[in-house]
Formats: C-alpha cells, structure tokens, sequence
C-alpha cells in the first residue's frame, strides 16, 4: 500500500481487499491463495496503524470455487468482515456488493 492509496482510502467508505482463490488462479499459481493472503494481512495491518484511515471499515471479499473453501475462510478469520463468493463472475460481484451496500 502506499501513500497515494492513503490518500484515496482516506476518502473512501470502506477498503474491501479481495482474495481470488479459483480453480484456474491456483491452477495458475499453487500458492496463490497464500501469496494474496500475506498481501491482505499486511495491508489490512497497515490500515490499522495509519491513523489517516484507521477508522475506515475493511472488508475481506473471497472468491473461490473449490471443495476446499472452508480452509480458506478458516485462514482468513482474523478479518472483522469477511464475504465469500463463490464465483468472480460480474452477477456474483455485483450481488456481493448489494449485500454489503444496498442497491
């Protein structure tokens, strides 16, 4: 994260980080989930310790499509809010916000 994200979280509503552990991503790369997991940690602990932004809501999004998706929300359970999909298409996306901010 760096200063220009600061500036622009500083205005936002809410910082959703987001963790795509689909098939065709872990495919891709085997650790993928884990490599996107550390960038979450440290970005949400950065979040925390800035007192520009410390206040603002962070919000995990999880995508996944996998039997294994269980341990995937087991490892993300330090997140105060966390919202698992199960697919990154536009309509699930798209739901996933309507919940989290109305229509």
């Amino acid at each position: 994260m760096t200063e220009m994200h600061v500036d622009f979280l500083s205005a936002s509503g809410a910082v959703v980080i987001v963790i795509c552990a689909t098939t065709n991503v872990i495919n891709h790369h085997g650790q993928a989930f884990e490599r996107q997991l550390k960038f979450a940690l440290d970005t949400s602990k950065k979040i925390v310790h800035n007192n520009t932004i410390a206040n603002i809501p962070t919000i995990l999004l999880l995508v996944d499509d996998d039997a294994t998706a269980q341990g995937y929300v087991n490892a993300v359970d330090s997140f105060p809010a966390v919202v698992a999909v199960s697919d990154y298409t536009t309509v699930a996306l798209m739901n996933a916000v309507r919940v989290l901010f109305g229509n």
